[in-house]
């Protein structure tokens, strides 16, 4: 499907430099806004800190 959009702005709590970096590469005229910004990916890919398992309670998809 395409569209006429052209003023897209990304607003999130937390990112990491990776993410934004492959956000910036894919869309660059994405604006974004973020509050924080952490240094590190797990291996798994998670924010390092990050929020602990903040989305997987939202979601109720803790893994044990």
């Amino acid at each position: 499907m395409r569209t006429s959009v052209r003023n897209i702005k990304l607003l999130c709590v937390l990112a990491s430099n990776q993410g934004l970096a492959h956000i910036q590469s894919e869309y660059p005229d994405l604006e974004i806004w973020t509050a924080g910004v952490d240094q590190d990916l797990t291996p798994e890919g998670f924010i390092n800190p990050g929020l602990g398992d903040a989305g997987d309670r939202l979601f109720s998809t803790v893994r044990d």
